[in-house]
């Protein structure tokens, strides 16, 4: 009888554990920016919406509103054996401004599986999301 309680309470502790505390997992080091550009997105706005009501019974006219044009940043940064890519619009007052980097200037960088993260020597950081990575054979800079 012990070894049933035993391994119940096994079994509903190992079942208890959920995901919500759950921690995000960071890949860390310093390496090389690759290449920063400067693109122009069209970014869709919501629907604008007209009600019509001609003769008393309410209508909608739903038209799509044209597409705002945005400045984004593309960063490619190298982090071990892997090339990242990070896209962010430009106007986010939280990041740094990234057409300040140069090629193969060293930088910290962290990744997480959806974000790139830059963190510059003076405590300013640029965030923005990964839309490519690629593994590479052998990282440059190893024996």
């Amino acid at each position: 009888m012990r070894f049933i309680n035993i391994g119940t309470f096994v079994i509903v502790a190992t079942l208890g554990l959920g995901t919500a505390n759950a921690q995000t997992l960071y890949t860390c080091g310093e390496g090389p920016v690759l290449n920063v550009q400067t693109i122009t997105e069209m970014v869709a706005r919501p629907p604008v919406v007209h009600t019509i009501d001609p003769l008393g019974e309410p209508q909608q006219l739903v038209e799509p509103a044209p597409d705002e044009p945005r400045q984004a940043v593309l960063v490619t940064v190298q982090l071990f054996n892997a090339i990242y890519t990070g896209e962010a619009f430009a106007a986010d007052a939280d990041n740094f401004d990234a057409t300040e980097l140069q090629p193969d200037e060293m930088i910290a960088t962290c990744v997480t599986r959806d974000y790139l993260i830059l963190d510059r020597a003076d405590g300013r950081e640029f965030r923005a999301r990964i839309v490519r990575s690629e593994r590479i054979g052998r990282p440059t800079g190893t024996q």
